[in-house]
């Protein structure tokens, strides 16, 4: 377990729709993560999922993404494994 005074561990957010803004919400109101960029399909559904979120920095392409200590990828079912091994080649 982390000591309270620990800031909790970044979280980058690749896709956000209901199930990745539903996780990164939740995660993030109860302190287990701190929310770091955000990177969707379009620009503008970025800023839209950070606005929602009220934390967060819109990202428009994956080069413009600091590291963090978690990646969440919640892409559409039928993209998780095109963009799961487009990471995995940039890591």
């Amino acid at each position: 377990m982390r000591p309270m005074t620990a800031s909790p561990p970044t979280l980058n957010l690749v896709g956000a729709g209901r199930v990745g803004r539903t996780l990164a919400a939740l995660w993030q109101a109860a302190g287990v993560f701190r929310l770091g960029d955000v990177l969707t399909r379009s620009p503008d559904s970025a800023q839209a999922a950070v606005a929602a979120l009220g934390a967060g920095r819109p990202v428009s392409e994956p080069a413009a993404m600091r590291p963090a200590e978690v990646w969440l990828l919640a892409t559409p079912d039928g993209a998780l494994a095109d963009t799961a091994h487009a990471w995995a080649r940039r890591a």
